[in-house]
C-alpha cells in the first residue's frame, strides 16, 4: 500500500514538475545538504539522470562534493543555468555546463561549513 502512495505522489509531482523548478532552485542554491537532497528528488522525478557522484577520492578529501548530471528535461537545465548563483554571491559552489550536451556538473566546497 506504502508502495501504491509512493508512486501516486511521484506521478503527481512529476505531472508538475515545471511549477516546483523555483523551490527546487532554492534549495540548489543552498547548503550541501539541500542541494543532496533537491537531486535525489529531481533524479526520482525523472527530470535528471545521475551520472556520478564524487568521481574522484582526492578530491573528497580535499573537501569537495561533486555530482554530474544529465537533464532529462532540457527547460530544467536552462532554468538552473540561468538562476544559479553566481561565483560572487556563493564562492563555495561551481557550475559547469558542457556545450553541446544536456550535462551539469556541480562542485561543493564543504570544508568551512558549507
Amino acid at each position: 500500500m506504502k508502495k501504491l502512495l509512493r508512486e501516486t505522489i511521484r506521478r503527481i509531482l512529476s505531472e508538475n514538475h515545471e511549477d516546483s523548478y523555483p523551490t527546487m532552485m532554492k534549495y540548489l542554491n543552498g547548503s550541501k545538504k539541500d542541494v543532496v537532497h533537491v537531486l535525489e528528488l529531481a533524479n526520482t522525478l525523472g527530470l535528471i539522470r545521475i551520472v556520478s557522484i564524487n568521481p574522484d577520492p582526492r578530491e573528497t578529501q580535499k573537501g569537495f562534493y561533486t555530482c554530474s548530471f544529465e537533464c532529462l528535461e532540457p527547460e530544467f537545465r536552462e532554468y538552473i543555468r540561468v538562476n544559479k548563483l553566481s561565483r560572487r554571491e556563493k564562492p563555495t559552489v561551481w557550475w559547469k555546463f558542457p556545450p553541446y550536451t544536456d550535462m551539469v556538473e556541480i562542485k561543493i566546497m564543504t570544508q568551512g561549513g558549507v
